[in-house]
């Protein structure tokens, strides 16, 4: 089946379709398009990094435009805002004062999101190959949901509870499926 859906050409398409009312704003399709479109754009070299930079937030944007016409469950769309915030942070550098790359920002949202106990998750992870597939799975999510702290952590201040779940969570990660 034919993708009805135009695809954006420059940053400058992209900011006239995340207005609220632009054309296809209740289709999901089209915010899925933009942010394929932006996350793509947001790592092209041959860009500058300003304009790379506004693809980053115009890829959030289109993330929570798609959440709004799916009415998304946080699980379902902070990971992708994270892998955002995540690339946009190592790329170019953390800033407190920017909301996409602000590490304690990125490592609240998926933290406050993660809607898992840490301790069951470790003592899951153990053996997990002897799990069910409904366990699998969501260790599997689990292991998605928290490797965008990867970069976050050498940013976050040292001793700060966010730092501490952070470097606990991710630690978790070699030993999830």
């Amino acid at each position: 089946m034919e993708n009805s859906i135009p695809q954006p050409t420059s940053l400058s398409d992209v900011k006239a379709r995340l207005p609220a009312k632009s054309p296809g704003s209740t289709d999901p399709r089209s915010w899925e398009t933009l942010r394929e479109f932006c996350v793509v754009s947001m790592q092209r070299h041959d860009l500058l990094a300003t304009e790379r930079l506004e693809f980053a937030k115009a890829a959030l944007e289109a993330i929570s435009k798609k959440r709004q016409a799916q009415g998304l469950k946080p699980i379902e769309y902070v990971a992708e805002e994270s892998w955002v915030r995540a690339y946009a942070i190592s790329e170019f550098g953390p800033d407190p004062s920017d909301p996409v790359r602000d590490p304690k920002t990125a490592a609240n949202a998926i933290l406050s999101n993660i809607g898992e106990d840490f301790q069951e998750i470790s003592e899951l992870s153990e053996r997990w190959y002897e799990k069910g597939i409904d366990t699998i799975r969501r260790l599997r999510r689990v292991k998605n949901f928290v490797k965008p702290l990867e970069p976050v952590i050498p940013h976050l201040a040292v001793g700060t509870r966010e730092r501490a779940d952070a470097e606990d969570w991710l630690s978790l990660w070699p030993r999830l499926p």
